[in-house]
């Protein structure tokens, strides 16, 4: 299930920065659906002190 969810959420990247640059696609909420499909899985943590 984790790989599953990490592919998921490779996707949603992928496609939440072709949405930086493409008006069509909401590039935005991808990108956040990416992170909270990565922080449910067990092989990657995003807490609030993520970058420090």
């Amino acid at each position: 299930m984790d790989y599953f969810l990490i592919g998921l959420g490779i996707l949603f990247l992928i496609l939440g920065i072709l949405g930086g640059i493409l008006p069509v696609i909401p590039g935005p909420p991808l990108s956040y659906a990416a992170l909270l499909l990565l922080h449910f899985t067990g092989k990657y943590r995003i807490t609030l002190t993520f970058g420090l």
